[in-house]
């Protein structure tokens, strides 16, 4: 009977082997998806942080970029009308080292724009022309401007720009 008890007992302990064998497993394996399926979900979370900060920071730049643009623009923008030996206005006002896109629109006649001290100088043109000269004044002062067709500037036809620093 001992040799029979003992044979049973061995057949047994196989069989109670194996099933932890097969419980440490199926325990190895369920952790392993768990810890599979938290990279995923920390995999995407990640990748979805990584996209948000890259969108927002695009969207700042091209916000600064904007309120550069527009806030602040290029270039001074000046119109003067000239004609019947007179501008309008005849008195300008700039910054030093800014740049001036200044148009002239001749009302009538026959006129030009022009600046000694600062090389500045339009075409001379028809009446209901314009002509834009760009400038970047490299000085302060007060400056005079005319027209230098014929008598012109003797009958009236000049004004003043004052440079500010």
């Amino acid at each position: 009977m001992s040799d029979q008890t003992t044979s049973q007992q061995e057949q047994q302990m196989p069989a109670a082997e194996e099933k932890k064998q097969n419980n440490l497993l199926i325990m190895v394996l369920g952790v392993g998806c768990v810890i599979a399926v938290a990279l995923l979900i920390f995999g995407q979370s990640i990748k979805k942080t990584t996209d948000e900060k890259v969108a927002k920071q695009q969207e700042e730049q091209t916000i600064t970029y904007n309120k550069e643009e527009f806030v602040e623009p290029v270039a001074q923008m000046i119109e003067v009308e000239g004609g019947g030996f007179y501008f309008k206005p005849n008195e300008l006002r700039v910054k030093k080292g800014k740049t001036v896109r200044l148009t002239f629109k001749n009302a009538d006649g026959f006129h030009d724009f022009v600046i000694d001290e600062l090389n500045v100088r339009t075409k001379q043109i028809n009446g209901g022309e314009n002509d834009i000269v760009e400038f970047t004044p490299d000085k302060a002062g007060t400056f005079k401007f005319y027209c230098s067709v014929g008598k012109h500037r003797q009958m009236g036809m000049e004004g003043t720009i004052i440079v500010e620093e």
